[in-house]
């Protein structure tokens, strides 16, 4: 299997896993708060995460350094911290399907962020799947609501 091939199986994977976990955010969140929901499902994804972690390399937090730390500590906070917690509050308000395509406009984005500040070429290819990713988010946040 091509490392291509791989990435792109553990890419769609993972849309799987947020897809359900969103399905199952849903449920939960009618008993918690979204604060709380997201403090549970932090602590346990880094307990989950640390596990695997050391499992498949020990050595690795030997190689961490302050300024690591600190990046990492920033992705955290506007990641998981931050993001999941707007996810989780938009969640309750307008539903699943509605806070999910909101979420779709992450690539757009990640790929203005990246044209800006990591020097990446605009192509064509992604000229054109931002306007995909806008049509369709625009699609389905101007459509009629599904109250539950």
């Amino acid at each position: 299997m091509t490392e291509t091939t791989l990435g792109i199986i553990l890419a769609f994977s993972a849309s799987m896993c947020w897809a359900v976990g969103a399905i199952l955010i849903r449920l939960g969140i009618h008993r918690v708060s979204p604060s709380s929901a997201t403090f549970i499902s932090i602590a346990a994804g880094f307990i989950f995460v640390a596990i695997i972690a050391v499992i498949m390399d020990p050595s690795a937090f030997l190689e961490l350094n302050l300024r690591l730390l600190g990046g990492f500590a920033l992705v955290a906070l506007l990641s998981f911290m931050g993001g999941r917690f707007f996810y989780y509050t938009a969640v309750s308000k307008i539903g699943v399907g509605r806070a999910t395509a909101m979420g779709g406009a992450m690539p757009i984005f990640a790929s203005i962020l990246a044209v800006m500040f990591l020097d990446e070429r605009v192509t064509i290819q992604l000229a054109i799947g931002i306007l995909a990713v806008v049509i369709g988010v625009g699609l389905i946040v101007t459509g009629p609501t599904q109250e539950s």
